[in-house]
């Protein structure tokens, strides 16, 4: 990353003398830059951070099936109005959490070991989201769970505001 940052300062140096901007336009053309790559990375990051946790989550989850550990479905309706990331978190044990996202309108089922979950649930966009945290329930063997994706609590699902480190 330093070193891309160290060409990106050479070559806008460079433009400053060959094109003769203004020293606040290369200013402003270098912080649009740094920003950029910053965001990339983040979402590099996340995106490997995702691909874990679901890897992991489904890992879990198949090898107890295969053990005869009991199955259930969860079902997410998002009809937030706006795309979303949930997280589905086992609750005795906080490391194994499925990452689903989902467009808005969107329904996805996943099985999983019959347990207590709870979700946390991001909406928006880069520089603009906002969290939530559901209550925990639980799935019993054999039986579907519907839960409804909203950006405020409901009857069906309570939730409580968080911020982004909680998330």
């Amino acid at each position: 990353m330093t070193k891309k940052l160290i060409c990106i300062f050479i070559g806008l140096c460079m433009a400053l003398v060959l094109t003769q901007c203004s020293p606040g336009d290369v200013e402003k053309e270098s912080d649009k830059i740094i920003t950029d790559l910053t965001t990339n990375a983040a979402r590099k990051k996340e995106a490997v951070e995702l691909s874990m946790a679901e890897a992991r989550f489904k890992t879990y989850t198949a090898e107890n099936i295969s053990k005869g550990a009991a199955a259930s479905t969860v079902t997410f309706d998002n009809q937030s109005g706006e795309d979303a990331l949930v997280k589905l978190i086992r609750s005795d044990d906080e490391t194994l959490w499925l990452p689903i996202r989902m467009a808005d309108q969107a329904q996805s089922s996943i099985s999983v070991v019959a347990g207590r979950y709870y979700t946390k649930v991001r909406y928006g966009a880069i520089g603009n989201y906002r969290y939530i945290k559901g209550t925990p329930f639980d799935s019993a063997a054999g039986v579907k769970t519907t839960i409804t994706v909203q950006k405020v609590s409901t009857e069906n699902y309570p939730a409580t505001t968080i911020s982004a480190d909680e998330f």
